[in-house]
């Protein structure tokens, strides 16, 4: 019967800098769109035209729908990540920040906006967009306010700026993408044709189409602003390294004795 606590190696660990993940998570984000909007507009199966600029439209079809798919959803979970690092960061000089929740819930609808497409599941589609849009703009705010409210120290006043600017322009860029929505629909009223499924300059009546067109454009604004938002915290993650250990038990103890309380994996994240 063993009684002494069996060894423990110590394999090699790993360590990353916060603001690395950062930027791999906003790299992700650039290249999908700047990829997926080329090919809409040029090779995919059904062209990109105006007033049909949103996002979703640009990942609707293959081949774009497969890169949207390919690259979003890692750049969602590396998004959940930078929240996770921000709010441990956040831990070191302030109480904890209790919405922190939202962006992983945000992430998660971006993840679903990338899996479903419009054409597949429009409403399982939307309902993940809602999500992403809502959750992240309310992640912004509460994460802005709760930096304020306790005078949480930063290492770049200019980047402090744009995140407050951000805070402020997410909830407007909302409601002014919800207060476009009746006009769209009074110009249906009006009789004015209007076809989701073809993103021709004939499926929609002149005065739907430059609603399309602002609509589309704030959601792209939007888009910006969360970017914006997240490549501001460029200076203060990186101050953070994330230390990955894993550690292996050597010979198996009784059990009960308490050695299984060593971690076989230990992950760290220290303000520098």
């Amino acid at each position: 019967m063993l009684t002494d606590r069996p060894p423990i190696e110590l394999l090699r660990p790993h360590v990353f800098r916060g603001d690395a993940v950062l930027a791999v998570f906003l790299a992700f984000g650039t290249v999908t769109f700047a990829v997926t909007y080329a090919l809409s507009w040029t090779v995919d199966t059904r062209r990109l035209t105006s007033p049909y600029l949103f996002l979703s439209e640009t990942i609707d079809y293959a081949p774009s729908s497969c890169v949207g798919s390919f690259l979003l959803s890692p750049a969602c979970a590396l998004m959940a990540l930078v929240v996770l690092l921000r709010k441990e960061q956040l831990a070191y000089v302030s109480p904890p920040l209790r919405l922190w929740w939202l962006g992983p819930v945000g992430a998660l609808g971006g993840h679903g906006v990338a899996s479903f497409q419009v054409h597949n599941a429009p409403l399982v589609h939307f309902t993940f967009a809602g999500v992403f849009f809502g959750a992240l703009t309310l992640y912004v705010m509460a994460s802005v306010r709760h930096e304020r409210a306790h005078a949480v120290p930063v290492r770049s006043e200019l980047c402090a700026t744009i995140r407050f600017v951000s805070a402020i322009l997410a909830p407007l860029l909302v409601l002014a993408a919800a207060a476009v929505a009746p006009f769209i629909a009074a110009a249906v009223a009006a009789g004015e044709q209007v076809d989701l499924d073809d993103s021709s300059d004939a499926a929609a009546g002149p005065r739907i189409a430059r609603y399309i067109a602002l609509l589309a454009t704030i959601e792209i604004t939007v888009y910006l602003n969360f970017a914006a938002h997240f490549a501001s915290l460029h200076p203060e993650l990186r101050a953070l390294q994330i230390s990955f250990k894993v550690t292996r038990l050597g010979a198996m103890p009784p059990v009960g004795d308490g050695s299984l309380d060593e971690p076989f994996i230990n992950f760290v994240a220290a303000q520098a």
